[in-house]
């Protein structure tokens, strides 16, 4: 799912991106991680108005709330939503 970019990844700093090349994140030694979605098309053809991007800190808390608002969504449309 993730392959280390080993030239830009140090003690401190993990740089990894999928495959793919659909999305890519550096994971930094505090526990927080810069996240990105390339849209349109893959790394590394992808402009920079086709990127979004979310800072996490505090990853598992993020993906709780996740979880939830999957489970939450799940109730409103039923157990079918999000290709379930």
């Amino acid at each position: 799912m993730w392959k280390v970019i080993k030239e830009k990844t140090e003690d401190h700093w993990l740089e990894i991106e999928d495959p793919e090349g659909w999305y890519s994140a550096v994971v930094k030694w505090d526990g927080c991680i810069h996240f990105y979605r390339h849209h349109n098309e893959p790394i590394p053809n992808t402009d920079e108005s086709d990127i979004d991007y979310i800072h996490i800190c505090g990853v598992n808390d993020f993906i709780k709330r996740l979880q939830a608002l999957k489970e939450e969504a799940i109730k409103h449309f039923g157990k079918d939503w999000g290709g379930q």
